[in-house]
């Protein structure tokens, strides 16, 4: 799920500051990974007026939903281009 996760980012990363702020504040896919039900969620999440923190998250149930698996990664991203990987405090409210 790490590398489904990173695959998504390195496309989001391509995008402009508009384009991403264009995206909805969550947008969900489920998709099959290696005969497993797999939830990529993207979310746009606003910091400042001139920062974006863009979010994806792969989630998994497992044991037959006792438990899940979660992956979870991001960035921070200015108008000007900047971009810087998301701290882990920014991401613990989507784990």
């Amino acid at each position: 799920m790490n590398a489904l996760v990173r695959s998504r980012l390195t496309d989001l990363r391509r995008e402009s500051f508009t384009e991403l702020a264009a995206l909805p504040g969550e947008c969900r896919e489920e998709l099959i990974v290696h005969e497993k039900a797999v939830a990529l969620t993207t979310y746009r999440v606003e910091r400042a007026p001139d920062r974006l923190l863009i979010v994806v998250q792969a989630f998994r149930n497992t044991l037959a939903g006792i438990s899940a698996q979660i992956s979870v990664e991001g960035f921070l991203v200015s108008p000007n281009g900047d971009l810087e990987s998301a701290p882990e405090e920014e991401l613990w409210d989507f784990t």
